[in-house]
């Protein structure tokens, strides 16, 4: 049963254990912030050492916030210290904000996904909770179906993923969209914030 908008939000662990929980938003809609707050929940439910942290949020130069006039874009997930989370970040930069051609962008998204692969081949270490912080960095290259692949082997996955308009268009966009909206389908709960 797929269940959308924020009035399903929930902080208590066990609306969340045993399902696959995507959280979906524009720009700056707080998806960040609720995938960890819903990671602390459930560390402090005593559950921290079964979850692996896959943190895909971009690391934007200052001088590119400065020339795009940004406070800020995404952020990274609040980890809890001393709670035994597993927390993987890559390397990631922002295709659609550092390129100045749509060529850039898509070349900078294949370099992301390198850096992305060489983390989906590792086995989950024993962890049988997910969190991904912005899936769609993922999916301007990669494919839904592929990650899909990788999700499958964690019973429990709560992540998120930008489906806005406040971002630049163009191809890296297009595509987003469309491997966003395959992936929508493999989750048990939607939120649209």
């Amino acid at each position: 049963m797929r269940e959308k908008g924020p009035d399903k939000i929930s902080f208590d662990p066990g609306a969340y254990l045993e399902r696959r929980t995507l959280i979906l938003g524009d720009v700056n809609t707080g998806k960040t912030a609720l995938t960890s707050r819903i990671m602390e929940a459930m560390c402090e439910a005593g559950l921290g050492e079964r979850i692996m942290a896959l943190d895909l949020a971009p690391e934007i130069p200052p001088d590119v916030m400065l020339e795009k006039d940004l406070a800020g874009v995404g952020g990274f997930l609040r980890v809890p210290e001393a709670r035994g989370v597993l927390y993987l970040r890559p390397r990631i930069l922002p295709p659609r904000l550092m390129a100045k051609r749509p060529e850039e962008a898509i070349s900078i998204a294949q370099e992301n996904l390198r850096a992305i692969e060489g983390i989906l081949e590792r086995p989950p270490e024993a962890r049988d909770i997910l969190f991904v912080n912005d899936m769609s960095l993922y999916l301007h290259a990669g494919d839904a179906n592929q990650l899909i692949c990788f999700l499958r082997k964690f019973p429990t996955v709560v992540a998120n993923a930008y489906r806005g308009t406040k971002l630049p268009q163009g191809p890296i966009s297009s595509r987003e969209r469309e491997q966003v909206d395959i992936l929508v389908q493999f989750f048990d709960l939607v939120l649209e914030l």
